[in-house]
Formats: structure tokens, sequence, C-alpha cells
């Protein structure tokens, strides 16, 4: 991502990644309106697995006059969305400060 970020913003992104407690509140509100109906819960980590499709069927109190082939619509785009949020997440994460250790010189030399 060298490409598209100054080394300002590499920093600050380095510095998001050493807050593990802050990229989780992060990714909670992006992914929040994907999720929605409630299944994100205060302090638990957000999971792209949890069923959030079940407001778009009538059996749950969703639409009611959905398709089969709209709500396979639908499915397709909240899968396609979750795993491009999950993969940029990913690409954010490999971003860590990196250790330089100092060699001590040998003054017995």
């Amino acid at each position: 991502m060298e490409d598209i970020l100054t080394e300002a913003e590499q920093d600050l992104v380095i510095a998001f990644n050493g807050q593990p407690d802050m990229v989780e509140a992060v990714k909670k509100v992006l992914t929040h309106t994907i999720y929605e109906l409630g299944v994100i819960k205060r302090g638990k980590k957000s999971s792209a697995n949890i069923n959030s499709l079940l407001k778009y069927t009538p059996a749950w109190g969703g639409i009611q006059t959905i398709t089969d082939e709209q709500l396979g619509q639908r499915i397709k785009v909240i899968s396609e969305a979750l795993a491009e949020m999950e993969r940029a997440f990913e690409k954010l994460s490999e971003y860590k400060k990196v250790e330089v250790k100092q060699i001590e010189e040998n003054i017995a030399r």
C-alpha cells in the first residue's frame, strides 16, 4: 500500500494496528450497517460469519415480497462486501512497527 499511502499515513496505520481494541472498534463501526439487526454485541468481537440475512426473509419479519432471485442477489452482494472488508483489514494488519536492533560495538577489539 506504499503506492497509495504517504509516509505519514503509513505511520498512522502502524499506530492504529498497535491498538487492537481500536482496530476492533473501527471494524465494528464499518461492518455494523452490513450486519445490522443487533448481531454485533457490545463487548463481543465482530464476525463475518454471523447470519445477518434473516432481516431479508419473511419468516423473520423481513421483506415480505422478496423473490428468491432478489434474496440471492442480496446475499451475493453482502458476502462480497464482507469479504472485501476482511481483505482490507488483513492488508491493514500487514503494517507493523519494525523493531530495529542496534548492534553493540565490541570494545574488546
